[in-house]
């Protein structure tokens, strides 16, 4: 009766410890689940675009439409289209006003100044597709086959740099990746274009992105001089280069925290 009884007990201790490591598997993913959707990671996993939803995030800014200010701003990153082969996003941002320095009016800024356009996202690489619209066909093909456009399409983040395939003294368009950060974990895509006169540099356009907070600073001008310049950049992961020149200077280098 003795034996009985203890392997009885032994039976329950059993079942009870197998019912708590179920039980705390279970939990454990159901955890992990959680933590994952509160992230909203990106359906394709690329580090350096992990957004899983839309998202409005406030960026300080720097801008020379008529005049030098800066301003905060809400940037708006808003998934177009997904597929198996990629998913489309739309970046813009919120305009803002200023005082022109010719009249005691407010102002809209352009509004060229105000779109970054599309992003094309892989597992592995993001496109940047260089017009302010893009058509539907496309967008499908691209998330649904993994077809890149024909034309406007550039690469702006990837794991490696990229080189600039013409020389300083070449005229056309010239573009750059850079990996750069304390950790090497952002990817800095440039690119600009240079007249076959060489009268001027101008469609001046960067792009940051860091791993795992996605797309960090942005700049765009029209000129070398830096007229009709925007920055924008988030302030948890970038900051203006400090300067001795004069405090009117239109370009301020990133540099990275």
């Amino acid at each position: 009766m003795k034996a009985l009884k203890n392997s009885t007990i032994r039976a329950v201790t059993y079942i009870g410890v197998i019912t708590l490591c179920i039980l705390s598997v279970w939990g454990c993913r159901g955890e992990y689940r959680n933590e994952a959707a509160n992230l909203g990671v990106s359906e394709n996993r690329n580090p350096y675009f992990p957004y899983g939803s839309d998202q409005e995030i406030l960026f300080d800014g720097r801008f020379y439409i008529s005049d030098l200010f800066e301003k905060q701003t809400t940037v708006y990153i808003k998934k177009e289209s997904s597929g198996e082969r990629g998913e489309v996003w739309h970046i813009s941002f919120k305009r803002v006003e200023y005082d022109s320095y010719d009249s005691d009016g407010k102002y809209p800024m352009p509004a060229e100044c105000l779109d970054l356009y599309y992003f094309l996202i892989q597992d592995d690489i993001i496109y940047w597709y260089s017009m302010p619209e893009m058509p539907e066909e496309e967008k499908k093909a691209f998330c649904e086959e993994g077809v890149l456009p024909k034309e406007y399409t550039h690469i702006v983040c990837q794991e490696n740099e990229k080189k600039d395939v013409l020389s300083d003294e070449e005229s056309g368009d010239h573009e750059e990746i850079s990996v750069c950060g304390t950790d090497k974990d952002i990817r800095q895509y440039k690119s600009w274009h240079v007249k076959p006169d060489f009268s001027d540099t101008n469609s001046i356009y960067t792009f940051v992105f860091k791993k795992n907070a996605g797309i960090i600073a942005y700049r765009n001008s029209w000129t070398a001089a830096g007229k009709n310049a925007v920055q924008l950049w988030d302030g948890k992961h970038v900051a203006l280069k400090e300067s001795k020149k004069d405090s009117k200077v239109y370009w301020k280098e990133f540099t990275y925290k």
